[in-house]
C-alpha cells in the first residue's frame, strides 16, 4: 500500500478513536453500555474509555455507537454515511480478541473502508435516496470485510461472510436527529463481527447474495452495474475521499458553514445585519436536514437554520454548541427564523454528477445588498483535507475530556506508530481514563 494511504489510514482511526471517547458522554452510547454490564459474557475485547471487556461483538456494537453518536466522525460519499463508525470498531474488538498487531488493525481498517465505499459507488445515490442509511446498510459490509481480513479467513468463509453480512444490512434516514442513528453503526459493527465469526465456523450463505435477482443491489436499488463492484475495487482508493469533519454535525451541514466563513472573511458583516439567509441544497437533502425548529441536540446537528445561525451568532460551531443551553439562546433563535432552505435541483445534479455530499448555494441579504458563495465539497474533503495538526487537535480535545494529558499523548505516540504496535491490546489499555 502506498504511504499516503498508510498515513490516512491512521489519522482516519486517530480521529475515530478521539469521536468515541467523546461519544461515552451520550445517553444513547450510556443505554448501550448499560446493555453491556447486563449480558455478561466472555472478557474479549474492550469498549474504549470504560475498562469494559465484553464479547467481541458487544464491545464493537458499544465502540460504533460512541464514535458515532455525536456526528463529529468522518463521513465518505461513496459509502452515503461514515466508514470509520463501521469499520475500526469491528477490526478492534477482533484484533484485541485475536491478540493481533497494529499493523494487522491498520489492514483490516484499509480493506473495509475500500470494500464498503466502493460498493457504496456501484450502488450510486439511489440508495440512499430510497431512504437507506449507508452507515447501516453498506457499513455492514464494510465491517463485515474487515472482521474477515482479521480473522484471516479464506475464499470461501470471507465470501460466506459477505453474504451473511447482506442479510444484516439495515437502518433507514427518518431516525435521524435520534438515538437510533448512532445505532446503525453500532448494529453494522456488531454484524459484522457475528458473520465473519459465523463463517468462521462454517456458516454458509448464497453465492449470489449481491448480485441475484433477489440479492442485496437489487433490493437496496442498486443504480450502476454490480459487475464493475470488482473493477471499482481496482481502481483509486476510497479511503483517500474520506472527510474529516470540522464541526460536530451532519455533513450535509458543512458547505453551508464553509460558505458562511468565506463570505464573513471577505464581506466584514455581522450576525445583526442580516434580513434573510437562503440556503439552496438538493432536494434529496431536505429529507436529511429535517429540523428547521431542533428541540435538543441531536435534532440540531440537523438543521441547517441552527447550524448556520449558531455558527454566525458565536464564530463557531463546536461541541458545546449542541448542548440545550446554546439552543435555547434568544439571539440564534432570532437569526434562525431569517434563515431559508430551499431546493433546487442543480445541487442535486452536482452531487450524482461530481458524487458529493451536500453542495450548497449561500444568499447573505445585507442592507448594503445580497452576497452569495457556492460551496461544492466542505474543507476536510478530498478536495481540501484537514492538516495532520488539525486533526491531532481534535483527538486532543475529544480525548482531553475523558483521559488526563499525559494519556492522550501516549495515545497520540501509539497511533502515530501504529504500524509498529505490538499488541492492539496495547492501546486499548491506553485508552482507559
Amino acid at each position: 500500500m502506498p504511504s499516503e494511504m498508510i498515513e490516512k489510514g491512521k489519522m482516519c482511526i486517530l480521529d475515530g478513536i478521539g469521536c468515541g471517547l467523546y461519544g461515552l458522554e451520550f445517553e444513547a452510547t450510556k443505554f448501550v453500555l448499560e446493555l453491556a454490564s447486563e449480558w455478561t459474557g466472555r472478557p474479549e475485547a474492550s469498549i474504549m474509555g470504560t475498562g469494559i471487556k465484553a464479547p467481541s461483538a458487544m464491545a464493537a456494537r458499544a465502540n460504533g455507537v460512541a464514535v458515532h453518536v455525536a456526528d463529529f466522525d468522518d463521513t465518505s460519499a461513496q459509502l452515503r454515511g461514515h466508514p470509520t463508525a463501521v469499520v475500526l470498531p469491528p477490526a478492534l474488538a477482533l484484533c484485541e480478541r485475536t491478540l493481533k498487531t497494529g499493523r494487522d488493525l491498520l489492514l483490516a481498517y484499509i480493506v473495509g473502508i475500500e470494500v464498503g465505499a466502493k460498493l457504496g459507488k456501484v450502488m450510486g445515490w439511489s440508495h440512499y435516496g430510497s431512504g437507506w442509511h449507508g452507515t447501516g446498510t453498506l457499513g455492514t459490509i464494510a465491517a463485515a470485510s474487515a472482521a474477515a481480513k482479521v480473522l484471516g479467513l479464506n475464499e470461501a468463509k470471507t465470501a460466506a461472510t459477505l453474504g451473511i453480512a447482506a442479510s444484516s444490512a439495515c437502518g433507514i434516514r427518518e431516525n435521524f436527529g435520534t438515538m437510533v442513528k448512532s445505532l446503525h453503526a453500532g448494529q453494522a459493527s456488531s454484524a459484522g463481527v457475528i458473520a465473519a465469526l459465523l463463517a468462521e465456523k462454517g456458516c454458509d450463505s448464497s453465492p449470489t447474495a449481491f448480485e441475484g435477482k433477489s440479492g442485496f443491489w437489487h433490493v437496496y436499488s442498486g443504480e450502476h452495474d454490480i459487475n464493475s463492484w470488482t473493477d471499482e475495487l481496482r481502481g483509486q482508493s476510497a479511503l483517500m475521499g474520506v472527510m474529516a469533519k470540522r464541526y460536530p454535525s451532519c455533513a450535509a451541514t458543512h458547505p453551508a458553514l464553509d460558505a458562511l466563513e468565506d463570505l464573513i472573511k471577505e464581506h466584514h458583516f455581522a450576525w445583526e445585519e442580516v434580513e434573510e439567509i437562503t440556503c439552496a441544497i438538493a432536494p434529496m437533502n431536505l429529507s436529511v436536514l429535517m429540523y428547521p425548529s431542533p428541540a435538543n441536540g441531536l435534532e440540531a446537528k440537523f438543521s441547517l437554520p441552527y447550524c448556520v445561525a449558531a455558527f454566525l451568532v458565536r464564530g463557531k460551531l463546536e461541541l458545546s454548541d449542541f448542548e440545550q443551553q446554546a439552543l435555547d439562546e434568544p439571539r440564534v433563535k432570532q437569526l434562525m427564523e431569517k434563515v431559508k432552505v430551499v431546493p433546487e435541483e442543480a445541487m442535486e445534479a452536482l452531487i450524482r454528477a461530481k458524487d458529493l455530499i451536500a453542495p450548497t448555494k449561500l444568499h447573505v441579504r445585507l442592507p448594503r445588498g445580497t452576497i452569495a458563495k457556492t460551496a461544492e465539497e466542505a474543507k476536510g474533503g478530498p478536495s481540501s483535507p484537514l492538516p495532520r495538526t488539525a486533526i491531532v487537535d481534535k483527538f486532543r480535545t475529544c480525548a482531553g475530556r475523558l483521559l488526563s494529558r499525559q494519556k492522550v499523548e501516549n495515545a497520540l505516540e501509539l497511533l502515530s506508530t501504529l504500524e509498529s504496535l505490538r499488541h492492539v491490546a496495547t492501546l486499548t489499555e491506553t485508552l482507559k481514563p
